[in-house]
C-alpha cells in the first residue's frame, strides 16, 4: 500500500493536486518509520524527485505544512481521499472537462490573468476568441500570449497547448 501511496502522490502532484500529495508522503514517512520499512535503494531516486516536484509547486511553506497534516493522518483517510481524488480526476477526464490543474500559475510565475489566457490558449482559442471570453483587447491577449509563451519557455501556441493538455490529463512532468 505505501508504494501505491507513492505512486499515487506522484501522479496528484502531476495532476495539480501537490498538496494532497505532500500529506500522502507525510503519511507514507510516518509509516514507513513505524513499520521499520525504509526506503528501498532503487525506489529512492522516485521518492526525491516526487518530493522535489511537490515542494516546488507548493513552496517550502506550504510543503512543510502539508507534510505535517500528512504525519497525522491515517492511512486509511488518505486512501480514500486519493481514490475519491482519482475517481474524480478520471471523470472529468472522460467528460472531457478542461480541468485547470492548481499551481500552474505559480509553477511557471504567470499572472493572474496570465493564466486565464493559458487556460483558454490550451483550448486552442485564437486571440480574438480569447480576448472576447476575457473582454480585453486582441492586442492586450496578444502581449499576454508572448509572457505566456517566454514564461512556459516554449517557442509556438501548439507547444503551450501541449503543456496545458498534459497538465489537464495529470501527464505533466516539468
Amino acid at each position: 500500500m505505501l508504494v501505491w501511496l507513492q505512486a499515487m502522490a506522484h501522479w496528484l502532484a502531476e495532476a495539480g493536486k501537490a498538496e494532497l500529495a505532500a500529506r500522502i508522503l507525510g503519511a507514507v514517512d510516518i509509516a514507513r518509520t513505524s513499520t521499520n520499512m525504509p526506503l528501498q535503494q532503487h525506489e529512492s531516486a522516485d521518492y526525491h524527485a516526487i518530493v522535489a516536484s511537490v515542494q516546488k509547486a507548493l513552496g517550502d511553506e506550504r510543503y512543510t505544512a502539508a507534510i505535517a497534516k500528512g504525519r497525522w493522518a491515517s492511512l486509511e483517510q488518505l486512501t480514500a481521499e486519493t481514490r475519491d481524488t482519482a475517481a474524480a480526476r478520471v471523470q472529468e477526464i472522460v467528460a472531457g472537462t478542461p480541468v485547470p490543474p492548481d499551481g500552474i500559475g505559480e509553477r511557471y510565475g504567470l499572472t493572474e490573468r496570465e493564466e486565464e489566457v493559458f487556460y483558454l490558449l490550451a483550448r486552442r482559442l485564437s486571440d480574438k476568441e480569447i480576448a472576447d471570453a476575457l473582454c480585453i483587447s486582441a492586442r492586450t491577449v496578444n502581449r499576454h500570449v508572448s509572457n505566456v509563451l517566454a514564461k512556459l519557455e516554449v517557442h509556438t501556441r501548439r507547444e503551450a497547448a501541449s503543456i496545458g493538455e498534459r497538465a489537464r490529463i495529470g501527464e505533466f512532468s516539468r
